[in-house]
């Protein structure tokens, strides 16, 4: 997406403004930071990326080879140096050490890359940090890490997938609000008259010392850390890594200028940090469509393939994903799918908030008749209604943008009203590839702090509720929904997950809108991590990871990991395998 861009620029000389940098870890130098880009003709592609003082070039170092540092951008007075990685798949797995130099330390890690014949043992994960008004004092950052890194040992994972908000730009860690600028700007009572704020330099340069800051204070964070630099990560951006609930407010406050500038400098520490590149090299750096969005498709071994929707950048009230993206999207998915070496077997399809998920026409229908109350003026009266996209558990009746805080998290699902026909339009194109293709589609989300699996299928395909069942082994309207959400937040709150479990486990076509086929969600869950029997069996509210693998069979086995009540403990393992298409 194309944002607009100031009539001035930043001095990167100057000395911070920001009030809180003293809070945050301030580097001399950060990274290595380890991204997977892509596998074609038989090479693994990725990069790293060092974060160093001006003129103080990195050194680094691989077991096979070495490369020069590419200079991407600068920042106040630190350079982003990114080194391009290429290696030749071989008939083995490979063990692949690196060393970066820098005048202050070296570092020295290694990663596992695949087979040329392997399809790649990925990991899943979302939520990485916390939001909102969450009892966060409770919860360690680094307890649920530290577990996938234990399994990681023990079997390595070749890739992490971060399914969104890899940081909480608006959390209390980051804090982007509490900037004096923004809060005069959030405290304006005239919602009209916030349209009319000017953006400044001084606004320009505080928020972007304050993105800077946040990344560099939580990519230092324990257990993470340790991942980005032994793991190769690839990210998708969800509303957090820029602010909760961007691209689902009203369309006079969402294209603001306060608003549009926040989200082009958010964009921008996404892309470097995240994806190691620039709005200026992004397609060059295969995310495409070309200044329209960030979606990315990469091959994970001989038979997956991997597509991640950009669900923010373009969003509306309205609007997921607008029509010229989607034409790319489905235009590059088939040239994947058809120049693949070796069949696609499996398509993962990254959409950060679940595609598959029950429905709050209840909680929803009450936040836009509160909504319609933004003409009587703001009132801070404060209501219990839980969270649902985010795990909030206190929200204001009169939101910041003028409508109710909830109605922001609604109106981000796929299965929101505004939403439903676009994700039933997706949903369709979906099975008409998996029919012609053989190819068995997954869905992979995270958002709503809580774990769960889901399918679509054929009505009456299975009347059994079995992921394994013979009939959806044929049924290219199969499409399994994986639900894996937060590695770090707090979990969503039992009132939300009583009432996401009062929808029936099937929805009929008449309530998914799609022809003959239904939604259901698998009582997966039906002992806690402590051993009780679950009241509730579809959802669980603990923190969690999931991770990926293709068995001999031609399944895939899911494993998720959910966080024992004694932290320090091992994860309790719920494990399922989604069938191949044949």
């Amino acid at each position: 997406m194309v944002f607009p861009v100031p009539s001035f620029t930043l001095d990167p000389s100057q000395p911070t403004s920001d009030p809180n940098a003293q809070f945050f870890r301030s580097p001399t130098e950060l990274g290595p930071l380890l991204r997977f880009a892509d596998i074609s003709d038989n090479c693994w592609q990725g990069s790293v990326l060092v974060i160093a003082p001006i003129g103080s070039e990195p050194h680094f170092e691989v077991s096979i080879g070495s490369w020069k540092p590419l200079l991407i951008d600068s920042f106040g007075s630190f350079s982003f140096y990114r080194f391009d990685l290429v290696i030749v798949l071989t008939h083995q797995p490979q063990h692949v050490s690196y060393k970066v130099t820098s005048s202050f330390k070296t570092h020295s890690h290694s990663f596992h890359v695949p087979s040329v014949l392997e399809s790649a043992r990925f990991t899943f994960w979302s939520c990485n940090g916390f939001g909102g008004l969450h009892p966060h004092e409770k919860y360690e950052t680094s307890s649920v890490w530290n577990d996938l890194l234990k399994n990681h040992e023990r079997r390595p994972y070749h890739i992490q997938i971060g399914g969104g908000d890899q940081i909480y730009a608006d959390g209390p860690h980051m804090d982007l609000f509490n900037l004096p600028l923004l809060n005069e700007f959030m405290e304006t009572a005239d919602l009209k008259d916030r349209e009319k704020v000017e953006w400044t330099l001084e606004h320009e340069k505080t928020v972007s010392e304050r993105y800077f800051c946040g990344y560099a204070h939580w990519f230092q964070e324990e257990g993470f850390a340790e991942a980005l630099a032994t793991i190769p990560y690839t990210f998708v951006c969800d509303d957090h890594d820029i602010f909760d609930g961007y691209g689902s407010y009203p369309a006079a406050q969402q294209g603001s200028p306060v608003i549009q500038n926040i989200g082009r400098i958010g964009y921008r520490f996404y892309l470097l940090f995240q994806h190691h590149t620039t709005f200026q090299r992004a397609f060059q750096d295969s995310l495409f469509p070309e200044n329209k969005g960030y979606n990315w498709i990469k091959q994970f071994g001989s038979n997956i393939l991997v597509l991640a929707l950009d669900n923010r950048s373009s969003r509306t009230e309205h609007t997921v994903i607008n029509e010229d993206c989607w034409t790319s999207i489905w235009t590059t998915l088939e040239t994947r799918l058809q120049d693949s070496p070796t069949p696609i077997r499996h398509l993962y399809i990254v959409a950060t908030v679940p595609v598959v998920y029950p429905r709050l026409l209840a909680v929803d229908n009450a936040m836009e008749a509160i909504s319609k109350l933004q003409s009587v003026g703001r009132k801070e009266e404060k209501v219990f209604l839980g969270g649902v996209g985010h795990g909030a558990v206190m929200h204001r009746l009169r939101g910041s943008f003028g409508q109710p805080d909830l109605r922001d998290d609604l109106m981000d699902e796929w299965t929101h009203p505004n939403h439903l026909e676009e994700r039933n339009r997706m949903v369709e194109r979906l099975q008409q590839i998996a029919k012609e293709k053989r190819v068995r589609v997954t869905f992979l989300s995270g958002d709503v702090h809580i774990c769960g699996v889901g399918r679509f299928r054929t009505e009456g395909s299975d009347v059994v509720p079995d992921l394994l069942g013979a009939n959806v082994r044929m049924d290219s309207k199969a499409m399994y929904q994986v639900i894996s959400s937060a590695i770090v937040n707090s979990p969503g709150p039992d009132l939300v997950v009583s009432l996401l479990h009062s929808n029936p486990r099937v929805l009929s076509p008449k309530v998914t809108k799609l022809p003959n086929t239904v939604e259901e969600m698998f009582e997966l869950f039906e002992k806690d991590v402590d051993g009780k029997v679950l009241k509730h069996k579809r959802l669980l509210p603990r923190r969690n990871w999931s991770c990926f693998e293709t068995q001999e069979n031609g399944s895939y086995k899911v494993e998720i990991h959910v966080e024992n009540t004694n932290h320090a403990e091992e994860s309790v393992v719920y494990g399922f395998s989604i069938p191949e298409l044949v």
